[in-house]
């Protein structure tokens, strides 16, 4: 191997394998964030100025995701995610390069450096197949399930990053069936909670705390005794809350809006989020102490790209919860697309194939995959038929839905079997697109004009 690669490699030790990774750093040697460095590791690391990279730079000419690190059969792969300054290796520009040491690369005006370590990282893998609901066949899920596996016993709370629709809800809710907590799986989707009601819902009030408050409820804290709460979202949570939450951490106690006294509990703390909490913290957002006393237990789960062994069981997985069944020409095109929806677009995608008879989604009769499709040479480019074609359906699906539940939005979230946030979220995208589907009005969960 040339001296100057950047190993990753697979290495069977008895009954067991590890993945080990030579140990590097990319560290900014000029520009705006000189000094600034992460150390690569087996997930995906992202580039830009966006907030919820791994490595932000406040250089203007770095677009929000400009690159992307990924570790591979031969090593460590950068790519370009369609910058508008593209990656530049010496007078080249590039989509994609091997990081080789003391490489270095250019990011608008931003010039970075490949410094190897003596250090390798060395993780144990699961042996491949599912544990629980994780699907985990490719080398990064492996190495998921069995940091799960050692981490389930612990009492320790646990923050779980990752990138929207990657399958944070997934991973919390098997953590807990690992632990074999006797107690429930209770989700506080922090985006979803109004933050003038977020303390009521998370800690319980007291009659006559507030208006409205006409009897005394528990919090989802007292809801989850002897279990697991899973805190989604928890960039979401206001700094003037923080410090209560960081208090039940550190004292397994909380106290009621309007009581007096505190109440203890036995409940495991999950939360998740989709921004680089560490990020938040610098810029003042998010509290350092809260931070650690959840970071000391972390877990990375990887963008659907980044596993691509695990997308056609999963593809075959939800096509069989819909009662379908999917060809290899047709896994092969899944396979060929880039999922910036994670596995959540994923899903929807066979939802919408498996709602179109003449789709690529076969009723296990053997016909062609394609049976009923238009032979149009001036057809859009695959990425963006199915772009199209998934939203046309969310749209009819949601008129439908809101219409059902006379536009309550909370009761059109519990129909469709999706969190209250994304189908906030869904409205707002879908509202003007020529549509029925209306506003959310968050104070009342009613859909407005």
């Amino acid at each position: 191997m040339p001296h100057d690669e950047l190993s990753t490699q697979i290495i069977a030790a008895g009954d067991s394998e590890r993945f080990v990774l030579d140990g590097a750093v990319i560290e900014v040697q000029q520009g705006p964030d000189r000094g600034l460095s992460i150390a690569l590791g087996p997930g995906p690391l992202r580039i830009g100025s966006a907030p919820d990279c791994d490595l932000v730079l406040e250089d203007p000419t770095v677009s929000r995701y400009h690159a992307e690190v990924l570790p591979a059969d031969a090593g460590y792969v950068i790519r370009d995610l369609g910058s508008r300054n593209k990656i530049r290796l010496g007078r080249w520009q590039v989509l994609q390069v091997l990081l080789q040491r003391r490489m270095k690369l250019k990011l608008g005006a931003t010039v970075l450096r490949v410094r190897s370590t003596a250090e390798q990282t060395s993780l144990l893998l699961r042996q491949a197949g599912e544990l629980g609901e994780l699907v985990a066949h490719s080398v990064v899920m492996r190495a998921l399930a069995e940091q799960l596996q050692q981490l389930a016993p612990s009492e320790l709370p646990v923050l779980i990053e990752g990138e929207t629709g990657s399958g944070k809800e997934v991973v919390a809710r098997t953590l807990h069936e690992l632990s074999e907590r006797p107690g429930p799986f209770v989700v506080a989707d922090l985006a979803a909670i109004p933050a003038s009601l977020l303390a009521a819902e998370l800690f319980g009030h007291e009659r006559g705390a507030f208006t409205g408050a006409d009897c005394a409820r528990p919090g989802l804290f007292e809801e989850a005794e002897r279990g697991t709460i899973f805190l989604d979202e928890l960039g979401e949570l206001s700094l003037g809350l923080q410090p209560q939450l960081l208090r039940v951490l550190d004292r397994r106690a909380s106290r009621r809006v309007g009581g007096g006294s505190e109440r203890l509990h036995d409940v495991r703390v999950i939360a998740a989020t989709q921004r680089n909490l560490r990020e938040e913290v610098r810029r003042g957002m998010f509290r350092e102490d809260l931070y650690y006393r959840l970071a000391s237990s972390k877990l990375r789960v990887p963008p659907l790209r980044a596993r691509h062994e695990d997308l056609p069981h999963l593809a075959q997985h939800f096509a069989e919860e819909l009662g379908c069944l999917l060809s290899s020409e047709v896994v092969q095109l899944l396979l060929g697309y880039h999922w910036p929806g994670n596995v959540r677009e994923l899903r929807n995608a066979i939802e919408r194939m498996a709602a179109m008879p003449e789709g690529p989604c076969l009723p296990t009769d053997g016909q062609s995959p394609y049976a009923g499709v238009p032979d149009d040479p001036n057809m859009l480019p695959l990425p963006e038929a199915r772009r199209r074609a998934i939203a046309d359906f969310e749209q009819s699906y949601l008129e439908q839905v809101l219409e059902r539940t006379a536009g309550n939005v909370p009761a059109a979230a519990q129909v469709a079997g999706v969190s209250h946030s994304m189908l906030s979220r869904m409205v707002r995208r879908y509202r003007g697109r020529g549509s029925n589907v209306q506003s959310a009005d968050s104070s009342t969960g009613k859909a407005t004009q």
